[in-house]
């Protein structure tokens, strides 16, 4: 019996073991809440029908009572500000801090390491 390589059945078992916890953890954790959100979404709950599990199913009626509601045009309008100005100064301040941290004066060694102690504690 010769020990040398391993078998492609032996290298197949090691492929194997290595994806099945990253497809179980993605399986667990983004494809049964993305379609538990889904049904959700297409199905009329209250209370008692969400305790009891009997919710009718609606379609697309949902979504079609967001859509023309007068309120979601202004909603989804400060939504899309909101973000576009919320990108903005993080990118500005982001790129002012890495300018800054890139110049060299007496305590900018100090400084530096000092600005990474946050992610050394955790």
């Amino acid at each position: 019996m010769d020990r040398g390589l391993p078998t492609i059945h032996t290298r197949q078992w090691a492929a194997w073991a290595f994806l099945t916890p990253v497809t179980l953890y993605l399986v667990l954790f983004y494809a049964y809440p993305l379609y538990r959100n889904v049904d959700l979404s297409l199905r009329d709950y209250t209370v008692r029908s969400f305790v009891q599990g009997d919710a009718p199913f609606t379609g697309l009626h949902n979504y079609r009572t967001v859509f023309d509601d007068p309120a979601f045009t202004p909603a989804l309008l400060h939504t899309v500000v909101f973000t576009a100005v919320c990108l903005v100064f993080q990118y500005v301040i982001g790129l002012a801090l890495a300018v800054f941290f890139n110049q060299h004066f007496r305590l900018s060694a100090t400084l530096r390491a000092l600005f990474l102690v946050p992610w050394l504690c955790r």
